[in-house]
């Protein structure tokens, strides 16, 4: 994340923390798009879209 240690710690305490944020942010992200694609079309559908959005979503991200 190229930032200095006492940085890392005053935003997030420690790294289980920052993992354990990270993870939720992944998680309500995934269920939007889920709820927002189940609404909008077709169940099979949906699901490819999610699996779809997931990568794409990810490598922009990514950097």
């Amino acid at each position: 994340m190229d930032i200095g240690r006492s940085s890392f710690y005053a935003a997030f305490g420690d790294k289980r923390t920052l993992f354990i944020e990270c993870g939720d942010l992944f998680g309500v992200r995934m269920l939007d798009i889920l709820r927002r694609d189940r609404n909008a079309m077709p169940p099979l559908d949906a699901q490819q879209e999610f699996f779809e959005r997931s990568f794409t979503d990810a490598q922009c991200v990514g950097g």
